[in-house]
């Protein structure tokens, strides 16, 4: 019996314990799900802050303070079946989250705002806009990031806002630079340059901008002038010019247009006789087509094309007309010079009812034979003088010597009648002829 009992009373024991344990594990399978539970709901409180108000079925708005004062309430009921402790541990990391959930909320509104001026006025009633209330240490502290932000916000705005007025005030110098040299920098980037001035805000950049518009409008228009003209309508702008300042020259403007006035007579001066059609074309009077140097007779028609615009040039500026611009004349002569006899007199023969304008613009830049033989009109006689061209040059032949020659033209007053360097250019024009007509050529030892 006694061992019975002893075994009972074992039996029971090991029963006691198994309860107990079981007891243990309900009550911390019971926490943990506690835990979880408030783990969650604190976990809620960012999309209820996010969410904002709400309103119910019956159009009963329900504020977020509400909403998240239920929530706590829930909390404090699960830590109520804990200690005060882990109560407090509960109800403080719900408070610190609720401030967290507040404060990213306020900086996602603060960073959607688009100028800085919305940015500014958010900044300073941020807790007013928003309804949260927050304490003065995190309230200082959300005011001076936000200060922080903007003020770096201005950095780089007037940092951009500078660079941008330095390219404004760039592009319109260089657009006035390519004006008063003769170019145009065209009514499309003007307007742009005078666009992008008014969004700079500078008053300065603006009125530049604006003198631009005006200034190009003169010059182009006196661009087009005669030379006469043109004198007297600066000579008129010297005394004021209507619609700009008070009688008088009193304005930078004024100065713009008249300098540039004087640069383009200046120009003009200097160029209408020297190079007429590059002068024409430049401002805008003719639109020259480049030659054809394809073949020897699309260069001669290309040349005899510019007839219209040749005349018309010349009446506008009061010069002799001119066929080449400069730097044609110059390469055409050596292109010339560098032709065989044959292909000179296949040029010469193309340019038969050249008017005389041509070949003194040829002889001028050193094909001064060419252009007398073509002006001669004969065809043959033209290729004896370039065939007896090449004889001298390749010392084929024993010629005259040109001092008895310019000796015999002096005495026969050749050089009184034509002039000096037409008379020279007889000369070597006759002294080629005889070369490639002689009967009995010398050839040199």
């Amino acid at each position: 019996a006694k061992f019975r009992a002893q075994i009972s009373l074992t039996g029971n024991s090991v029963y006691l314990a198994a309860s107990k344990k079981q007891i243990a594990e309900a009550k911390k399978d019971n926490d943990t799900r506690m835990q979880m539970g408030v783990d969650m709901m604190i976990d809620s409180v960012d999309a209820f802050v996010e969410a904002g108000n709400l309103t119910n079925d019956n159009g009963e708005i329900i504020t977020v303070d509400d909403r998240l004062e239920v929530l706590r309430k829930e909390i404090e009921k699960f830590g109520d079946q804990t200690t005060p402790a882990t109560k407090r541990s509960m109800l403080s990391r719900f408070d610190a989250k609720v401030v967290d959930a507040q404060k990213n909320a306020v900086v996602a509104q603060f960073e959607e705002l688009e100028t800085l001026e919305e940015r500014q006025a958010f900044a300073d009633n941020f807790q007013q806009q928003t309804g949260f209330e927050f304490d003065p240490v995190d309230a200082r502290s959300i005011r001076k990031s936000f200060e922080a932000d903007i003020a770096a916000e201005i950095r780089v705005n007037e940092a951009a806002l500078r660079e941008t007025r330095k390219a404004i005030k760039g592009t319109t110098k260089s657009a006035t630079t390519i004006l008063t040299k003769g170019g145009d920098p065209g009514a499309e980037r003007v307007a742009e340059i005078v666009s992008q001035a008014e969004a700079s805000g500078d008053e300065d950049l603006l009125r530049d901008a604006q003198e631009l518009t005006v200034l190009r409008s003169a010059v182009l228009s006196m661009r087009k002038m005669p030379l006469m003209s043109l004198e007297a309508e600066i000579n008129a702008m010297r005394q004021g010019i209507d619609g700009i300042g008070e009688e008088g020259i009193d304005t930078e403007l004024e100065t713009k247009i008249i300098d540039a006035a004087e640069k383009l007579l200046t120009n003009i001066s200097t160029n209408a006789e020297k190079d007429p059609l590059s002068l024409g074309a430049e401002v805008g009077h003719i639109k020259l087509e480049p030659l054809d140097l394809s073949s020897v007779q699309a260069m001669a028609d290309s040349i005899n094309a510019r007839s219209d615009d040749v005349l018309r040039v010349a009446s506008i500026y009061n010069v002799e007309p001119k066929y080449l611009t400069e730097q044609e004349a110059t390469s055409l002569s050596t292109q010339i010079n560098k032709m065989t006899p044959i292909e000179k007199a296949g040029f010469a023969m193309a340019m038969q009812d050249a008017p005389n304008g041509l070949f003194a613009q040829l002889s001028e830049k050193g094909a001064k034979v060419f252009a007398m033989a073509t002006a001669i009109g004969d065809p043959q006689i033209a290729e004896q003088i370039f065939d007896g061209e090449l004889r001298i040059k390749e010392k084929l032949v024993n010629v005259a010597v040109r001092a008895d020659v310019v000796k015999f033209a002096t005495e026969e007053n050749i050089f009184a009648v034509y002039g000096a360097e037409d008379a020279a250019t007889i000369i070597d024009a006759a002294l080629a002829h005889y070369a490639s007509t002689t009967t009995s050529p010398q050839t040199h030892p």
